[in-house]
């Protein structure tokens, strides 16, 4: 992803293989994630269905569902950092109550980007340049 952009969390990001065996209730609802660990350089943001306002909040939890639908996105705060990451717990539901958990970390590579210099001028507005002078 590129330096302050946006990008989503989507299944290519987090795989998730289960087996018949495992007694894990159906469902992308059922599987859970909590955000243990905040990124450094961003935020997890979870947009509300059908683009209803307010579009975006904290991703605190979401669901596989949320993820399967696009909802969970990664917003870089436009830093020089060329990398960041979060840590989640997978949460399965599993048949009679039990629950199961699993902690993880999600890598997030950022691609630098040549910013714009930024232009400060003086309080009145007035930039002066001395004729013969080096400005470097």
């Amino acid at each position: 992803m590129r330096e302050g952009s946006r990008s989503l969390l989507t299944a290519a990001n987090i795989a998730l293989a289960s087996s018949p065996g495992d007694d894990v209730q159906d469902g992308d609802d059922n599987v859970i994630f909590l955000v243990l660990v905040a990124p450094s350089h961003g935020k997890l943001l979870l947009t509300r269905e059908g683009g209803r306002r307010p579009h975006d909040g904290p991703a605190v939890t979401f669901t596989l569902a949320d993820i399967k639908d696009a909802r969970v996105v990664y917003d870089h705060d436009g830093s020089e950092a060329t990398s960041d990451s979060f840590g989640l717990e997978l949460q399965l539901s599993a048949v009679g109550g039990d629950r199961r958990t699993y902690s993880f970390s999600v890598v997030v590579q950022v691609a630098s980007w040549n910013d714009r210099p930024s232009l400060s001028l003086p309080p009145n507005d007035t930039l002066t340049v001395i004729a013969g002078t080096d400005p470097g």
